[in-house]
C-alpha cells in the first residue's frame, strides 16, 4: 500500500454487482443450457461436438424482451 501513496496512485473500488445484468445473463444461460440438455439427450457419446450446435443455435435464435 505504501507503494500508491509513493506514487500517488489512488485506489478505486468498483462492485460486480449489477442485478438487471445478471438476470439478464441467467436467463440467456438458461436457453442455451436448455438448448445443450436437449442436444445431449440425442447424442450421448458425442455431447463435446454438440457444443457447438448449441451455441449456434442459441446465437441465431430471434431475441426480444417481455
Amino acid at each position: 500500500i505504501s507503494f500508491y501513496y509513493e506514487y500517488g496512485i489512488t485506489l478505486a473500488h468498483a462492485s460486480d454487482y449489477y442485478p438487471q445484468g445478471n438476470g439478464q445473463a441467467e436467463s440467456s444461460n438458461k436457453n442455451l443450457v436448455t438448448i445443450i440438455q436437449k442436444l445431449v439427450d440425442e447424442n450421448q457419446r458425442m455431447w463435446h461436438k454438440s457444443l457447438y450446435d448449441a451455441l449456434w443455435a442459441d446465437r441465431i435464435t430471434p431475441k426480444r424482451s417481455l
